[in-house]
């Protein structure tokens, strides 16, 4: 496994679908959890688990290096749009004094 590193590439990727029912996408950026996916299918957001799943290629440090969105039915005549959406929050706290995690605080700031 690698580490997750946050480069700066594109964060939203589209696909044109024609008229030959497609399933399968995929995500060629790093996100943290799948719920960081926002998936559209002609500008109508869809649900994981009701819609679609997603598979994951994990990065050492925690968080996905890349992914593939798999809709439970096939898509055909749209665009799908995937959009990594991350909520901003504070998920960790260090200590006023002492050693603290590096790898966290890594990922605190890569989020």
């Amino acid at each position: 496994m690698t580490d997750l590193n946050i480069t700066e590439v594109p964060t939203r990727i589209s696909y044109l679908v024609g008229n030959t029912a497609q399933t399968q996408f995929s995500v060629n950026f790093p996100f943290f959890q799948t719920k960081d996916l926002d998936v559209y299918v002609d500008g109508v957001i869809k649900n994981e688990v009701t819609d679609y799943t997603v598979t994951t290629i994990a990065a050492e440090d925690g968080g996905f290096l890349s992914g593939t969105v798999t809709f439970n039915v096939g898509q055909s005549d749209c665009t799908v749009a995937i959009v990594r959406n991350i909520t901003k929050e504070r998920t960790t706290d260090f200590p006023p004094s002492g050693g603290f995690n590096i790898r966290e605080l890594n990922r605190q700031l890569d989020q």
